[in-house]
């Protein structure tokens, strides 16, 4: 009798069928999307049963936010009142690794255009500082400094900061 959680899954899968709904325009797609984000929005942190668990937030809104650029021309005012309500009251994780500040700092580049937030701008500026630090001067990318330099995070990272140099 209660949602268990779910991690961020909901949110990706809404991502992926708002992908899926671009590709195909299949209402199908849109109508899964929908109800995931409507499923993410009732049951984000404060309701979120795993509390020991931290809450990836991070993961949450790039997802969110990329979905709902995709799909909010054909969202319900009422739909695109409550997506932007989520989207302004994320917030975001303290986890300090590249790949995390990566996807951060694109979510804050998003934001910022969306909502003209100068603050998200800031916090853009911030972490893309946290992924300058981490480069080595083969052009590698720690995903922990001085910890950690693997391939799968260091090709996650550069995928994203492909993004945001398509944005800029």
């Amino acid at each position: 009798n209660r949602v268990q959680g779910e991690h961020y899954s909901a949110t990706h899968f809404a991502l992926l069928s708002a992908i899926l709904f671009a590709e195909t325009k299949n209402d199908g797609y849109l109508d899964c999307a929908k109800k995931a984000v409507k499923f993410h929005l009732s049951t984000y942190k404060e309701k979120y049963y795993f509390a020991s668990w931290a809450y990836h937030w991070d993961f949450q809104n790039y997802a969110f936010l990329e979905c709902f650029l995709l799909l909010k021309d054909y969202l319900t005012e009422m739909e695109r009142k409550q997506w932007l309500e989520g989207i302004k009251s994320w917030k975001t994780n303290t986890h300090d690794t590249t790949n995390w500040s990566a996807m951060r700092a694109y979510a804050f580049l998003l934001r910022s255009g969306l909502l003209h937030s100068k603050i998200d701008i800031i916090k853009y500026w911030q972490n893309l500082r946290i992924i300058k630090r981490a480069q080595l001067s083969d052009g590698g990318l720690q995903d922990k400094i001085d910890k950690s330099c693997s391939i799968q995070y260091h090709i996650f990272t550069v995928a994203i900061l492909h993004r945001i140099y398509q944005i800029e």
